[in-house]
């Protein structure tokens, strides 16, 4: 049915060009037009009767109509134009998000003093960036304590860590994944960046387990992306087998929004993982608020109670009781808790004696790389006396 589509709208676009004019398909639904020898307004009418040209085109597929629509984005070249092919293309892109961005079937014309076309080229720059950073392995495996409030059953008292990712610029500091992570997932770079994390991860496990490191879990988050990749599954089988890790060490997070939005493509993902003994967490839970519909559906072990509730649950009774029916909610279904975001010995205190599970945070431990050195603090208690005025505070991990 797609191909037939496309293939009518191929032809509509070539008979209503020129023979002077090229047409290109450069992407799965996208296309390219150079028109030569062009004046703007004559280029505005071509596009205007290609635009409407496509929106009155029905494709008749098994007695069903299909109806179409396009988004078309304009960049005039102007005589001895300086700019690369690539970076027109790229220009043209910019014009074409922005017909879509703005309730598509439509045209858009580039304009480079735009701050909205100004945040486009931003956007690809860092794409570019993103893409050779994948490339070079400019990126940088940071590790979190997931700290146990409980005591822990046989076998399990090894570190519980959460495996969080930073970018490195060059002898500059690193780059928190919430400068990078929006600009990858609106360009389809997740389930790229998330293969990066899975492979190194557990080349960095089989090297530490090999030294001696007492490891019970590695938290790895997935996006929502990755939910509907096909071909992550296997891709995550194949490299538990070439590390030689086991399975049992491995726990994927998950968000609950990104989940609800794919269940399916989820509760297939971890149910094949949970055959060969991973497990799963659902991350931010609580901030769907449609989380207890579906929970039930979804094979988690732990819910880990999103940290906007956590860190100030001590100053904010609705916080504190949304943290009550979280932990409530999970023990009720045997799922495991883990609270988010502890910035201060109080609320460490406080959510040890409602019973939750586990704490992640500030107070117990910063992200630090992911070294030998790590497992030696991870094995260490917290603090148990923070001088007033001193706590560390969290910050954003995504």
């Amino acid at each position: 049915m797609g191909d037939e589509v496309l293939r009518q709208v191929c032809h509509l676009l070539r008979s209503a060009l020129r023979e002077s004019d090229a047409l290109a398909r450069i992407g799965g639904d996208e296309f390219a037009i150079l028109l030569t020898n062009c004046p703007p307004h004559a280029a505005m009418q071509t596009a205007e009767r290609l635009r409407k040209s496509v929106h009155e085109l029905n494709v008749h597929w098994h007695q069903k109509n299909l109806h179409t629509g396009v988004s078309i984005g304009v960049v005039h070249i102007e005589p001895h134009h300086s700019s690369a092919p690539q970076s027109l293309l790229s220009m043209a892109d910019n014009a074409c998000k922005h017909a879509k961005e703005s309730g598509r079937n439509r045209i858009s014309v580039y304009n480079p003093f735009n701050r909205i076309f100004q945040r486009y080229q931003g956007d690809m720059e860092w794409v570019q960036r993103l893409r050779s950073s994948l490339e070079n392995n400019q990126f940088s495996l940071m590790a979190q304590t997931v700290y146990p409030l409980k005591p822990q059953p046989k076998g399990m008292g090894g570190v519980h860590f959460e495996v969080l990712l930073r970018l490195q610029d060059g002898q500059g500091p690193l780059i928190a994944p919430s400068v990078f992570i929006p600009i990858a997932e609106r360009y389809d770079l997740m389930p790229h960046i998330d293969r990066w994390v899975v492979r190194n991860t557990l080349k960095l496990l089989r090297t530490h387990l090999s030294e001696g490191a007492n490891i019970s879990t590695c938290s790895i988050n997935l996006s929502g992306a990755s939910l509907g990749d096909s071909e992550l599954l296997d891709f995550i089988r194949h490299n538990i087998w070439e590390h030689g890790v086991s399975a049992e060490k491995l726990c994927f997070e998950i968000t609950e929004t990104s989940a609800i939005a794919s269940l399916e493509s989820a509760t297939f993902m971890i149910t094949e993982l949970r055959k060969l003994g991973c497990r799963f967490s659902l991350d931010d839970f609580g901030s769907g608020m449609a989380s207890f519909k579906y929970l039930q559906q979804l094979p988690v072990d732990y819910l880990k109670i999103d940290g906007s509730f956590v860190q100030d649950m001590l100053k904010n009774p609705s916080n504190h009781a949304m943290v009550e029916a979280i932990h409530h909610i999970g023990r009720v279904l045997g799922k495991h808790t883990v609270a988010e975001f502890v910035g201060d010995a109080a609320t460490f205190e406080a959510l040890k004696a409602m019973g939750v599970d586990y704490a992640q945070g500030f107070y117990i431990a910063p992200p630090v790389p992911l070294n030998a050195e790590f497992f030696v603090r991870a094995a260490l208690p917290p603090p148990q006396i923070v001088p007033a005025g001193t706590e560390r505070k969290p910050v954003p991990r995504h």
